[in-house]
C-alpha cells in the first residue's frame, strides 16, 4: 500500500483499555479501604473511586463506538464519531508499546489531543498500519531507496536513505 494513499479504520471499545479501567478501580477501592483512614472517610472514598470508575469507563468506551479514525495521506488524522470529532497533525512522535499507540495531535486552534488506540479496537492489520503511518509522519523529510545487491556498506547494509531539506 503506498504511503500517501488514505487510510480508514473503523474503531470499537477496547476490552484491553475497558479492564484496565476496571483494575485500576479495584486497586484504588483496596487502598482506600486498607488505610488507616476513619470508617465514614473510607467509606466516601469508596464511593468516590466508584463514581471516578464508573465515569472512566464511559470515556474509555462511549466514544469509539462507530468511530473512524482517518488519514488522508499528506499527514491530517482525523476521528469522527457521535461523540467525538478532532482534526489535527501529529504534534509529538507517537509512543509505540506492545498492544497500544499514543497518538499526540495539534488542532488548528492549537489544543492538544492524547488518543490511546489499542490493538483490539480496530482489525486485525489496521492496528500495524496505522503505526507505520504515524512513524512516518514524524520521520524527517526525505525517502528510503533501496541500494542494489553488492553497492551497501560493508556491514551488509542494503538501504540508503536520502535527505532532502
Amino acid at each position: 500500500m503506498p504511503f500517501d494513499t488514505p487510510l480508514r479504520v473503523e474503531l470499537r471499545p477496547s476490552r484491553l483499555l475497558t479492564g484496565l479501567v476496571v483494575l485500576m478501580t479495584f486497586a484504588a477501592l483496596l487502598a482506600v479501604l486498607r488505610s488507616d483512614l476513619p470508617w465514614w472517610l473510607r467509606g466516601l472514598s469508596s464511593v468516590l473511586a466508584a463514581v471516578i470508575a464508573w465515569r472512566e469507563y464511559r470515556r474509555a468506551t462511549r466514544p469509539w463506538h462507530g468511530a473512524v479514525l482517518s488519514h488522508d495521506g499528506a499527514g491530517r488524522w482525523r476521528l469522527a464519531g457521535r461523540a467525538v470529532s478532532c482534526e489535527g497533525r501529529l504534534a509529538a512522535r507517537p509512543l509505540h508499546l506492545p498492544g497500544l499507540l499514543v497518538l499526540v495531535l495539534s488542532d488548528a486552534a492549537g489544543r492538544t489531543h492524547r488518543w490511546v488506540l489499542a490493538r483490539d479496537m480496530m482489525r486485525e492489520n489496521a492496528f500495524r498500519q496505522l503505526r507505520v503511518r504515524a512513524w512516518l509522519d514524524t520521520r524527517p523529510s526525505g525517502s528510503v531507496t533501496l541500494v542494489p545487491d553488492g553497492e551497501g556498506d560493508a556491514e551488509g547494509d542494503r538501504t540508503q536513505v536520502s535527505r532532502s531539506r
